[in-house]
Parts: structure tokens; sequence; C-alpha cells
């Protein structure tokens, strides 16, 4: 799992990865000696914005020879904003060649949408990376869309490693779109210390400077910063224990993120773990804070054909400048159960509630809302499944009730890997409650990844 302040991060020349807490799995799957599945999925939290972003991808991958590869791939994304929700359904093209001695890699993906839903545009992505040696690179990257209103974006900078543990980047970028138009700076340098088996020390520098920017003011763009963070980290087979504190200085606003999550299995069965994340964000006339805390139970008994899972979150929330703030208050209770009927018939449910206390101005409102999702899923053979769910959102003050129902097919390409691919009829979305399950209108395609302590030794063993 990764978090970042807004514009943190080496290699972050684009915004999407900005202000963001992500989580997710990569893998590949090898068919054959020249054909290959790569799976991709994330989460993406908004630290200031509580809002989530959800993207799947597979891609089939073939290689011609040692220097030349294909893809075909498909995506869905899902992205929150505060209006409305965006969808992204795209089938992807793509080709690459290594040249002069594997120093020289060039690239091209073409992305173009399947759904009327699709909000997104139609791109054509081009790169290259040339290796200057083992621990520098330069690299180049231009975007550019079909439609007139589509932005361009290029981006060319320098990759090094100039040292055990630390990671360098200085990159140039320019964006365009419309009558906008913005060039600028982005460079970083990140450390890495391993003090010994168990802990582990980190810190960086990144800054961004325009250079050039004719964007009107009512557009808005990427400010100038420049943020340093400082981490650590403790792992031992039992204990697991994350912290870190970053600090933004912008010329708008300025922003302090910390946060520490502990994971510690009390049996091969129960296991524990939690997480605590604090925001603030100070401007010239307006300030923000917010205060997420997670806590969660797992049971999962080996001989038993069931487990549990218990998720609980507290979340209070500031906006405020002149006058009385606005404040939110939520308590977020979450419960999944998977019970094996059979060894090809399985029953998932997850009933969830939260009780929000809103205060803006003088006034105070609250409410109550509860989930209800049950799907059951069968084996047709040891690699495929199909599947069928149905689920209700209920808001009680509001009386407002929503339903949402479909069906899947479901694919298991390796151990503990399964890929869906489903249909919603009906849906709906609350971010509280529909986290990784897809819960709007549509296709939607799905990835699920299990890793406890013995796949993730299997792993580390293949790489030894």
């Amino acid at each position: 799992m990764q978090s970042q302040d807004n514009g943190f991060g080496l290699e972050q020349t684009s915004d999407s990865e900005n202000d963001y807490r992500k989580e997710g799995v990569e893998g590949n799957w090898y068919i054959t000696d020249r054909d290959r599945l790569q799976v991709l999925g994330f989460h993406h939290y908004g630290l200031s914005t509580e809002l989530n972003s959800y993207q799947s991808q597979v891609d089939w991958i073939h290689r011609l020879d040692d220097d030349q590869q294909f893809s075909f791939g498909v995506i869905t994304a899902q992205n929150e904003s505060t209006d409305e929700t965006i969808y992204t359904d795209q089938l992807s093209a793509g080709f690459s060649r290594r040249f002069m001695n594997n120093r020289m890699t060039l690239s091209s993906q073409l992305l173009g949408n399947v759904s009327e839903r699709s909000d997104a545009y139609d791109r054509l992505l081009l790169g290259a990376d040339y290796r200057l040696d083992d621990d520098y690179s330069l690299f180049a990257e231009h975007e550019t869309g079909f439609e007139s209103d589509a932005p361009q974006r290029s981006v060319f900078g320098v990759r090094a490693t100039p040292w055990a543990g630390a990671r360098a980047e200085q990159s140039i970028e320019q964006v365009e779109q419309d009558d906008s138009y913005r060039l600028f700076a982005v460079s970083g340098l990140s450390q890495e210390f391993l003090l010994n088996e168990a802990w582990s020390i980190s810190t960086g520098f990144e800054q961004s400077q325009d250079l050039e920017n004719s964007a009107p003011e009512e557009i808005g763009t990427s400010e100038n910063f420049h943020a340093v963070y400082v981490g650590s980290a403790y792992r031992t087979p039992i204990w697991q224990w994350n912290n870190r504190v970053e600090y933004r200085n912008g010329n708008i606003n300025d922003k302090w993120v910390a946060r520490t999550s502990l994971y510690h299995p009390l049996s091969d069965a129960l296991a524990t773990g939690g997480s605590v994340n604090w925001f603030h964000e100070n401007g010239d006339d307006t300030y923000s804070n917010q205060l997420d805390a997670r806590f969660d139970l797992a049971l999962r008994p080996r001989k038993d054909p069931f487990a549990l899972l218990w998720q609980t979150r507290w979340v209070q929330e500031a906006y405020g400048g002149s006058g009385i703030p606005d404040r939110t208050r939520k308590l977020i209770n979450n419960i999944h159960a998977n019970w094996l009927i059979t060894e090809r018939d399985q029953l998932a449910g997850q009933y969830g509630i939260k009780r929000v206390l809103d205060q803006y101005g003088s006034g105070n409102y609250a409410s109550t809302t509860d989930f209800m999702a049950t799907e059951w899923r069968h084996h047709l053979t040891e690699r495929w499944d199909v599947g069928a769910h149905g689920r209700r959102l209920h808001g009680y003050e509001a009386g407002q009730v929503n339903h949402g129902a479909g069906v899947s097919v479901g694919y298991i390409p390796k151990t503990n890997v399964w890929v869906g691919l489903g249909y919603n009829f009906t849906g709906f979305i609350d971010s509280d409650f529909s986290a990784a399950n897809f819960t709007a209108k549509g296709v939607y395609l799905k990835l699920r990844f299990k890793a406890d302590q013995e796949s993730l030794a299997t792993m580390r063993a293949a790489f030894q």
C-alpha cells in the first residue's frame, strides 16, 4: 500500500497519483514462454477529499522475439468527484521494441472507449527510455487525444539511482488543453536506510515550479510547491508498523499529513490491525482538518468453511474560514462473511451501517444508512466460476432505498489470483460501503488477490 501527499513522490509527473492513499496489486501469469497475462487493480482514496477511485486492468502480452512485444487489454475505472462519478471503459493495444542491446526502448499504446458511459478521451501514448548506464536513464512521454478538446501532454526527464537506497528524478512537463498552456519542472530525491532486519527509515524531498503558465485562474492549475517527508517501518513475522509524516508548502495552500498503521496476527486463524490518518490544509482564507481511524479484525479458521472480517472506522472533518466551520462526524461499521457450502459453491455476505452527524452553519443534521449485500458463486471447473449478487442501500431519515443486482464470470489464472468480469443491471454508489464491490450500474472488471504469510513466503522463494 502506498500513501502520498498532494504533489509528492518521485516519478510523479502527473497529478493522478497526488494527494491519495493507494492500495492494489499487480501480477503476471506466464502462460507460455512467449505469452503472459498481466493483471492490475488498485484503489485510490483522496486524503483531503475522501473521494475514491478504482481501476482494474487485464492485458495479454505476446513476445514476438527478444526485442519486440505487443499487447491487447481492457481497462475499467470509476472516479468519484464532488458532483458526479466518472467512468472509463476502454480497450487498449500496444507495441514496444528494444534497440541498441536493450539500452533503448520505444513504446506506443492506443486507448479507445467501448461503452456509452465512458467519459475518457480516446488517446495515443508514445514513450521512449534510454539507459545511459546501470544508474542513469533518460525518458520521454507524449500523450495526445483525438477529440478537439483533448489535452496534450509531453514529458522529458532523467532518472537516477546514484547510490544504494537513493532515487532521484528531474523532469520537464508540458500540458496543453483548449486555450491553456503550462510548462513546469518537477525534481525529487528519496533515500531509504535499512537499519537492521526489522527497522528501516526513509526520507525525501520534491518540488514543482512553473516555468510558464497561461491557464485562466478560473480553470485552476497545480500550484508551485516544495515538500518533504520522513517515514519509518518495523517488520517482523508477528508485527508490522509503518509511520510517515509529510509537509507540503505551496504558494496557495500548505499541508501536513501524518499516518501510522499496525498489523498483528494473533494466531493462525485470527489477525488484527488498524491505522490513524491525520490531514491538515491551510490556505489564505480557509482551512480543513481530517482524522480517519480504522480497526480491522479478521477470522479465518483453516479447518472451518467460513471466514469473517470486522471493520470499524471513525472519521471527523472540519472545513472553515470566516464564520462557523462546517463539521462532519461518521462512525462506520462493516461486517463481511464467507461460507464455503460445498467444494463448488460459496456464499458471501456483507452488512454495513453508518451514523453521520453534520454541522452546517448553525444547523445540526443526523442520518443513518445501512447496506446489505449477498453473492453466490459456483465453480464450473477448477479455474472458471459464475456468480450472481444483490445489494440494498437504505437511508432511514430520507426514506430512500436503492437496489443493485448483477451477474459475473470469474477466472483463476494462478493460485490466490481471481479475475472477474461482470455486469450490474441496476446499481448505486456510496463511498463508505461500495469499496471494491463495484456497485455502480454497468460493466466492471474486478481483481482479487489473497496474500497471507504462506503465499508471501512462496513469492519470496521464487525470486531467490
